[in-house]
């Protein structure tokens, strides 16, 4: 631990390498934050200055590509959000959460070794404007789920689509005993799509519901090895930034802002996740009933932070899979700059209701493809 009042050559070396670090990141104003250097590892002290930085470059990208400022603006826009987060830092009771250690579990009790097998699966879509792509992931969908749950059920969550995707969807669940459809009158966010379709697999007796994309970013050939993770976990992500992940048909714009939301978020939040905005999901049951649902108001990439964070507090097991992201197969990407900016304000909103409540950080299981979780029975 860093101290300004050791004594000897390695005190002075620790205090200037620190000193070295926040030089860095000094035109944030990092270097203002004597108090946190002295009570905080070298390791973190550098953490958070990389998370300053990075949340420097997401907004300086949005800035440039979502919102098509001048480059010098969007310098003096990332420059003001880094000051900001100085500001809400500054504030924040320092606390170290950590992550996961051999042996660590959360204080609601032992979750290690084998779960229930999966049986009763419900895959959620959430569709607007996805006419050209909804009967064939569907198709697909039920296709690799047939195998290893064939009760499986597909849900369609339509936001009254003006292109037919709402029109389609009726004729599939009449067409397919497997299929259910479910409409809300406007286009209301991600977030709350997502919600309700939670509700409604939940009442229907899902024993695990799952997220992904209709568009085909998520391949449904990985379904199977999302329900065989969750044998041994409670919430498993597929991963694009574990070894064997990715995605293709990504501009370097794109590829820095995610990484670098991702890397904002488990620097800020203390969570060992390393795909923290990733849509391709599944829930064991009992993780989101155990959620209160009704409070989740994000959307977009602050909507999969917050329900993985949540899942996080409640001490559940998360690991994660590879999986590689593709290309839209068809129609427009829903992302824009207002969710980007979202995600940014409702991380450290996540990160003060913790500071504030003095809730200890709970243990996450992070798996590299076929390794076991921490504490599970072999």
């Amino acid at each position: 631990m860093l101290d300004s009042g050791s004594r000897g050559p390695q005190g002075k070396t620790d205090l200037g390498t620190s000193r070295a670090v926040l030089a860095v990141a000094g035109w944030t104003r990092l270097g203002r934050w004597s108090i946190v250097a002295r009570r905080m590892s070298f390791a973190r002290v550098a953490l958070l200055g990389a998370g300053v930085v990075l949340l420097s470059i997401l907004v300086f990208t949005v800035a440039r590509q979502g919102l098509g400022v001048h480059p010098l603006v969007a310098a003096v826009i990332a420059f003001l959000v880094a000051v900001a987060s100085n500001f809400f830092w500054k504030r924040l009771r320092v606390s170290d959460p950590g992550t996961a250690t051999a042996g660590a579990f959360a204080a609601n009790g032992d979750r290690s070794g084998t779960k229930e097998a999966i049986r009763a699966p419900w895959i959620v879509l959430p569709t607007y404007n996805e006419a050209p792509n909804l009967e064939r992931i569907v198709d697909r969908v039920l296709s690799a789920l047939r195998p290893v749950a064939p009760r499986a059920r597909v849900l369609i969550v339509d936001d009254a689509s003006p292109d037919g995707t709402g029109e389609i969807a009726d004729r599939l669940s009449v067409q397919l005993d497997a299929v259910e459809v479910l409409h809300r009158p406007t286009k209301d966010g991600l977030g709350r799509a997502y919600v309700a379709g939670f509700k409604r697999a939940l009442a229907s007796g899902a024993d695990a519901v799952i997220e992904m994309d209709a568009d085909f970013s998520h391949d449904p050939a990985d379904l199977p090895r999302l329900i065989s993770a969750a044998a041994e976990a409670d919430l498993v992500l597929g991963s694009r930034y574990v070894p064997g992940g990715g995605a293709k048909g990504w501009s370097l714009g794109r590829r820095i802002l995610s990484r670098a939301g991702c890397a904002y978020a488990r620097v800020l939040l203390g969570v060992g996740v390393k795909d923290f905005t990733g849509g391709f999901k599944c829930f064991r049951g009992e993780v989101l009933r155990a959620l209160d649902l009704d409070a989740v108001q994000a959307q977009g990439y602050s909507f999969q932070i917050e329900l993985t964070y949540r899942a996080f507090q409640k001490g559940f097991r998360i690991s994660e899979i590879p999986i590689t992201f593709g290309a839209r197969a068809a129609g427009q990407s829903k992302m824009s700059a207002k969710i980007a900016y979202e995600a940014c304000w409702n991380v450290i909103a996540l990160r003060r209701s913790n500071a504030v409540a003095g809730d200890e950080a709970l243990p996450v299981i992070a798996l590299s493809p076929g390794a076991q979780p921490v504490g599970s029975k072999q």
